[in-house]
């Protein structure tokens, strides 16, 4: 398995190891213990919308976040996207609503769904506290909607990953980190000034 590649399927049949792409080691992948829907097909088929009919989200630095045509593109979604194709080599299309519900798109050539998320806009001191915050929302809105085995990234550039890793960690702190039970979130990358660190449901 390539260092970009993910599992293409959702777990069903009780926990077993898989290998995490992002951190290059092997991890307890949670069973989600249930069917699971296809991300495309909700986020897209069901209302309407022909995947296949994609252009390139304006201001996409890469050319590689897409949008279905004529809908809208949200900024900082784009620019998370953007990092992840420089990062991780992967295209992302975007969820035709705006402020979709629990997701924020999925993969081009994977249907997994991906969770979007941008704190460039906070101050560097903060990024971190945001980091925990972003992904604690992110677990929330795909607990709340049934989405499960979502990828959430996070864009934190002006912070690095020793800063965040140690916020990760940190007791007696608020917000604290939310456990993260059901295989809803299965990994969440933060991109960083200084490379990518990434962690497993807690």
């Amino acid at each position: 398995m390539r260092a970009n590649d993910a599992p293409s399927r959702a777990l069903r049949a009780g926990a077993r190891h898989g290998y995490n792409p992002f951190i290059g080691v092997f991890v307890l992948l949670r069973d989600t213990g249930r069917n699971v829907s296809s991300p495309t097909k909700e986020l897209f088929g069901d209302q309407g919308y022909d995947f296949s009919d994609q252009e390139v989200s304006p201001g996409s630095a890469t050319g590689q976040v897409f949008r279905i045509r004529g809908t809208s593109s949200p900024r900082k979604e784009v620019e998370v996207g953007d990092a992840i194709q420089a990062r991780f080599g992967r295209a992302i299309v975007l969820a035709p609503t705006k402020n979709q519900p629990g997701i924020d798109g999925v993969y081009q050539a994977e249907d997994r769904a991906v969770s979007l998320k941008n704190v460039t806009g906070a101050k560097p001191h903060n990024q971190p506290r945001q980091v925990v915050e972003r992904a604690n929302e992110a677990y929330a809105q795909a607990k709340a909607t049934g989405f499960v085995d979502v990828d959430v990234y996070v864009l934190a550039t002006a912070t690095t990953t020793l800063a965040v890793a140690r916020r990760w960690s940190a007791v007696a702190v608020m917000p604290p980190l939310s456990p993260m039970p059901g295989g809803f979130v299965r990994t969440i990358a933060v991109i960083c000034s200084d490379g990518v660190i990434a962690f497993s449901p807690p």
